[in-house]
């Protein structure tokens, strides 16, 4: 009986030290995902700003950037069109982002409205649910893939 009640009392000594290693990848993974998030929002306000060197810097070499009319751009394509003012935008509202992290892979569900205008001043408003895909490179999260499509209004 005593060896049973050690035995426990062991048991119950390594409990913390469970729980911290647990708590420990929660936490890993909640700073790659603020990471990665992070990333995002710095991405969608190079692009308000038509800051072409933010992009760049963000977006890896082999982007596929597919539109929600299903137009398909490459890195150099979307940054072209948005330093260009062919895309433009005057806001964009993130709504909602669920971030979900795959080692050095972030995936990122989210749904955004693109606030902007036409020439003419009108609002031309575009909805959007969303995947974002980043890989984690020497230490940098960089936007590989994009994959849109419109809401309804």
């Amino acid at each position: 009986m005593k060896s049973h009640v050690i035995f426990t009392l062991f048991l119950v000594s390594l409990i913390p030290n469970f729980l911290s290693a647990q708590l420990g990848h929660i936490v890993l993974e909640s700073k790659k995902s603020k990471e990665v998030l992070e990333t995002e929002y710095a991405r969608f306000h190079a692009m308000i700003d038509k800051d072409s060197e933010g992009l760049d810097r963000i977006i890896h070499e082999d982007l596929v950037y597919i539109h929600s009319n299903g137009s398909v751009d490459s890195k150099k394509s979307f940054i072209e069109a948005i330093s260009s003012g062919a895309r433009y935008y005057d806001d964009i509202i993130v709504k909602g982002a669920q971030v979900r992290i795959y080692g050095k892979v972030g995936i990122i569900n989210g749904s955004c409205t693109y606030q902007r205008k036409t020439e003419e001043g009108s609002l031309n408003n575009l909805s959007l649910s969303y995947t974002s895909v980043y890989t984690k490179i020497k230490g940098t999260w960089k936007q590989v893939s994009w994959q849109s499509f419109r809401l309804p209004q």
